[in-house]
């Protein structure tokens, strides 16, 4: 994302907030704000303007690894507790469907460990990348719910050709492979159990706001839960990460 707004030639500011309903709204009411990932449902689509996509993601309802539960359809699902995360792609198709969810803002890798519910819907990889964080390691996906793709969202009032600009930039990264390398190097990340993210982004998979340092700029958060950071001329990050958080310099 840092290597995108470079590119498009627009100022922005990083700023990590929680919880993650409350950076929607902001990317939503908030002229300049902007939020990613998100994916692009047909409740949200009204709601801003899109740069994207970004990446595939899965939504998947999680288990913990020898857990017994066993699933053929989301029917199944609906005799076990399941927590997520409030706002969540994966609590809104869930909640679309007459779910009851526990949702859990934080540490839901280790509420689901705990058995404070039997089943976790959250997105994958960063729902592994979570657990691995967490120091549970890999959970089994007990079902696949749908496969959807996220965007950068961005306030309605956002000026046309900011978006444009961003949008030709990506797809420029996009031909040049620089989307598949970075995905590659957090999927090694994952398999490797190792909190450096890649360059530019900080560890989690990326969502937050963004706030501009110009009328024409828009911003970007990440999953971390606390801290401010903007980017230095020289590309360095500053700011404090929050806890469990590195710039990869």
């Amino acid at each position: 994302m840092a290597e995108l707004f470079k590119r498009a030639g627009i100022d922005y500011e990083m700023t990590l907030r929680f919880p993650w309903n409350r950076l929607q709204t902001l990317a939503e009411q908030k002229p300049g704000f902007a939020v990613f990932s998100l994916s692009r449902t047909p409740e949200r689509e009204p709601k801003y303007k899109w740069v994207g996509p970004l990446s595939e993601i899965q939504i998947v309802l999680l288990k913990m690894p020898g857990s017994p539960i066993q699933l053929a359809n989301l029917d199944d699902a609906k005799k076990y507790s399941i927590g997520s995360k409030d706002g969540s792609v994966g609590s809104q198709y869930l909640i679309n469907r007459g779910f009851e969810l526990h949702n859990s803002l934080i540490k839901a890798p280790d509420k689901l460990k705990a058995g404070k519910f039997d089943l976790w819907a959250t997105t994958n990889p960063s729902g592994d990348y979570e657990a691995m964080q967490a120091g549970i390691g890999a959970l089994e996906v007990a079902l696949t719910l749908n496969r959807v793709d996220l965007y950068l969202a961005l306030n309605k009032e956002t000026p046309d050709e900011v978006i444009q600009k961003l949008q030709r930039t990506l797809d420029q990264m996009k031909q040049e492979g620089l989307l598949q390398k970075a995905t590659q190097r957090y999927m090694n990340n994952l398999v490797g159990n190792k909190s450096t993210p890649p360059r530019g982004q900080p560890s989690g998979w990326p969502l937050g706001w963004f706030r501009p340092r110009s009328p024409s700029a828009a911003l970007l958060v990440s999953r971390c839960y606390a801290g401010t950071a903007a980017p230095r001329p020289s590309g360095q990050w500053s700011g404090r990460p929050a806890p469990g958080c590195r710039w990869d310099r």
